[in-house]
């Protein structure tokens, strides 16, 4: 099956070997929901219940300012953790999360992994992995925040094509977003990036189509 086989490789349950799945499964009270496209799962505001494991499709991260703007955070893929709490109903959402297309998600409760009394140590290992999908978390945050600091919309998105080079480790890549998606997440006007991704073209500092993007030297 392959959410199943998207599941065993899931960064929650590296290094836990299969036959303890259902263990795990259970005890955590895991629950596999199937979404619509543009169903919002998660929306600003509410209180986190459950943290969400993404089997299959995409979802739309984004926030809403107080005169309702919103503002795209990032597009999030297959194998990503999202909305973690570790302490039910006190803690509440920032962003929304909305299906891109028919969507996937494994809910699971966080609480009773801190109940568990398991003497083959899965569940300390289970912490560690939650511990590291954190990490990825904050380092995600971290880079918007570089890309964000830049002065000028021409250094925004040097920021972003640059680190995401070093992320996917290629000078070739495809992005997760369209032109009017990677606007947004680097806060700009669509029309003043389109212009300066043309410039950059020119430059020869890029050759780009679509969400495809290929990076040179001048």
């Amino acid at each position: 099956m392959k959410q199943f086989e998207i599941l065993k490789n899931a960064p929650i349950l590296d290094g836990i070997p299969e036959e303890e799945f259902d263990f795990l499964i259970t005890s955590l009270n895991c629950q596999l929901k199937n979404y619509p496209k543009d169903y919002i799962v998660l929306k600003e505001g509410t209180h986190l219940k459950r943290t969400g494991f993404l089997i299959q499709g995409a979802l739309r991260q984004y926030c809403n300012h107080y005169w309702d703007n919103p503002i795209e955070l990032s597009t999030l893929q297959p194998g990503t953790l999202f909305a973690l709490s570790f302490q039910v109903d006190k803690e509440i959402s920032l962003v929304s999360y909305q299906t891109l297309c028919h969507t996937v998600i494994l809910w699971f409760d966080l609480e009773p992994l801190f109940e568990f009394k398991d003497e083959k140590g899965y569940h300390r290992r289970l912490i560690s992995n939650l511990l590291q999908a954190m990490n990825e978390q904050n380092q995600q945050l971290l880079a918007h925040r570089t890309h964000l600091s830049q002065p000028t919309t021409r250094e925004k998105i040097l920021s972003y094509l640059s680190l995401e080079s070093l992320r996917q480790q290629a000078d070739e890549f495809d992005i997760p977003f369209d032109r009017q998606g990677l606007a947004d997440y680097l806060c700009v006007e669509r029309s003043a990036m389109s212009k300066e991704l043309s410039k950059l073209k020119s430059d020869g500092y890029l050759i780009t189509s679509k969400n495809h993007f290929k990076l040179l030297k001048p």
